[in-house]
């Protein structure tokens, strides 16, 4: 009876304690971005869809701002607890290089190496699966530790932007039309309005109808 008693109880506390890291990712970016306390980076690094908001959070951010460099903290730790997973490019261009050695050396640390650094030993004696091994050899690291390094070390270059379509090249067709360039000379002159005849006053009407001409100064924008 008195172990029954005991158990209610105890079921009966778990199920009145707060529900641990209850808010998104979203939040514990935010709340990370302006605070570096550890409830912020472990409830950011257990939620498994925190990755691609923190890479959107550090492509083109200033290494020098203090929030991104804890976003870039915050990343490095979500992904060691993942480290059996490949690292993709787009994740490994956003670290900065603190964080590049700490991953490239937690790599080797979770399969045994102990490591040299006393920054890393305060975070890698947090992490479980931190067991150092006195034989450790590069031998006991799998394919995707290896290539883990690699992608952490150096990092593809990101692929260039799409080359203008032809249609996009070509000149808009709202704009004023131009002789081509092989055009007579005094003809290319008339196109854009000669001083004979009414060319000049349709020119400017045209620029006028193209928000190009300053009613008050008949002045050309370019």
């Amino acid at each position: 009876m008195i172990g029954g008693l005991a158990l209610a109880a105890t079921l009966a506390a778990r199920a009145e304690a707060p529900e641990p890291c209850p808010e998104t990712a979203a939040v514990y970016l935010e709340r990370l971005r302006g605070e570096g306390e550890r409830e912020n980076y472990e409830c950011l690094a257990a939620k498994d869809g925190a990755q691609p908001l923190l890479i959107e959070a550090l492509t083109d951010a200033d290494p020098e701002d203090e929030g991104a460099r804890r976003l870039g903290r915050g990343l490095a730790l979500w992904r060691m607890a993942r480290l059996d997973a490949e690292v993709p490019a787009e994740e490994s261009r956003v670290y900065l290089p603190a964080d590049r050695r700490l991953l490239s050396d937690a790599v080797r640390a979770r399969k045994g190496r102990a490591t040299v650094s006393p920054d890393h030993l305060l975070v890698f004696e947090q992490m479980d699966w931190y067991k150092p091994v006195p034989t450790y050899t590069d031998g006991r690291l799998s394919d995707v530790d290896q290539a883990n390094i690699a992608m952490i070390d150096s990092p593809p270059k990101p692929p260039p932007p799409p080359a203008p379509s032809a249609a996009d090249a070509m000149p808009s067709a709202d704009g004023p039309m131009l002789p081509p360039p092989n055009a007579n000379p005094a003809a290319r002159g008339c196109s854009l309005g000669c001083a004979s005849g009414n060319g000049a006053g349709t020119w400017m009407a045209a620029l006028a109808l193209l928000g190009l001409v300053r009613r008050k100064t008949n002045a050309v924008r370019y």
